[in-house]
């Protein structure tokens, strides 16, 4: 007999999404507006583009941090102070007067919003557990993956209609609306626990802990390396369809597009499927899902050369396996361990987004003549991730079978 749904009023999950999509959306609203920074403080392309990279480090590094606070701390004082820096630096880079200060300002607003990415789904977990959370933060991972696409749109037409810094204007709204909607709705989903340690120390121990766990880190770097497939696209596909493939940048904005929507709805359908086919299963079917489809798009390139076509009919496939399989990795990383929930959606948060950085990285470094190497980036991290995604389900056997006694026990032949 399984537990009963938890009542959770619409403002509470709304106002959920609305604090995880608003670090995504307000990171990615300035991408448009570079060029106008550059040229209002006369610097270079490759200087304003530090508002993007470093903010994107600070993120990662910040999600480490979230996590640990709210299992010692308790969801909603961490989360809500996160909102509160968030609007801080918001609100500096609004009136920043230098490029210095802007990319500082840009520092504090990173750190502020890392915190609704992380503790939403330590919330979502807290609320529903492990067999129904995988569903909810499908959800969430929709308003990750939604709010970016949406916000480079907005930021382009907030730009060429008022300027630059009213981007920061728009976000410096968005913030404070969230802020106090959050203060008045979001109620408290798990209380800190005590530790004798300081926070630091019991922060260390927790991610000690959770990585001697083989199930923990199969599905935080299944996740990790399926975000790697999407975002090796990311990195070298523009180039690609402009340079390789002689289309227009609008072409690709749209075929993206579609891309996108094609992973949102794989993503809320995995989540709902999760709780039907069970966690390992879900999250082994998607992997194995897109190393076929990325095997399939390399074989497509290599015997009928490059073409629109074959570039996105890859990728959409793929983000159909990574897709299904996110929303059940990420709640099975934090089911591992409940009382440290909060770290497990920190350290997973982490991995996705450095992992993310790191193949968009490679993807768009290596491809330059060619756009063999994007298939075969692509496949290695599906095929990496399909190993991740194994790992859980080897090791629970390995597990069941030591306790029927199939594996023999320490000491005998």
């Amino acid at each position: 007999m399984t537990d009963p749904v938890p009542r959770v009023s619409l403002i509470f999950l709304i106002s959920l999404v609305a604090v995880t999509a608003m670090g995504p959306m307000a990171m990615q609203l300035i991408v448009p507006s570079l060029p106008a920074i550059g040229a209002d403080f006369d610097v270079s392309l490759a200087v304003t583009q530090l508002n993007i990279s470093i903010s994107m480090a600070v993120i990662a590094v910040s999600s480490l941090l979230y996590g640990p606070l709210s299992d010692r701390f308790g969801r909603r004082p961490v989360m809500l102070w996160g909102i509160v820096l968030f609007v801080v630096g918001t609100a500096a880079a609004a009136v920043a007067p230098t490029i210095e200060i802007l990319i500082v300002s840009r520092v504090v607003q990173a750190m502020g919003g890392g915190a609704g990415m992380v503790i939403t789904r330590a919330m979502v977990r807290d609320l529903y557990g492990p067999d129904r959370s995988a569903s909810m933060i499908a959800t969430l991972s929709v308003a990750i993956i939604a709010a970016p696409m949406i916000s480079v749109v907005l930021g382009a037409y907030i730009t060429d209609f008022f300027g630059w810094r009213y981007i920061f204007y728009f976000a410096l709204l968005l913030s404070v609306t969230v802020l106090v909607v959050g203060i008045g709705t979001l109620h408290e989903t798990r209380a800190g626990r005590r530790s004798a340690d300081s926070p630091v120390r019991d922060m260390v121990r927790g991610y000690r802990i959770l990585m001697r766990s083989p199930i923990f880190a199969g599905y935080a770097l299944q996740s990790a390396f399926g975000t790697g497939t999407f975002f090796s696209f990311m990195g070298a596909a523009p180039y690609i369809m402009v340079n390789l493939l002689d289309r227009p940048v609008r072409e690709f904005g749209v075929l993206f597009a579609l891309v996108t929507i094609v992973f949102m709805a794989s993503n809320f359908a995995g989540g709902r499927f999760a709780t039907r086919f069970g966690t390992a299963r879900m999250v082994l079917f998607g992997a194995a899902w897109s190393v076929v489809a990325t095997l399939g798009g390399l074989l497509w390139f290599a015997f009928d050369g490059l073409s629109v076509a074959g570039l996105f009919v890859t990728s959409a496939v793929a983000s159909i396996g990574s897709g299904l399989a996110m929303p059940s990795s990420q709640a099975g990383a934090m089911n591992v361990m409940p009382e440290y929930a909060g770290t497990a959606s920190g350290g997973a948060a982490f991995s996705q987004t450095m992992m993310g950085a790191v193949f968009a990285q490679i993807a768009g470094s290596l491809v330059t003549t060619s756009a063999a190497p994007l298939f075969v980036t692509m496949l290695a991290a599906t095929f990496i991730a399909f190993v991740f995604a194994a790992l859980p389900t080897i090791y629970a056997g390995h597990q069941a079978g030591g306790a029927r006694g199939l594996v023999p026990a320490a000491g005998e032949d």
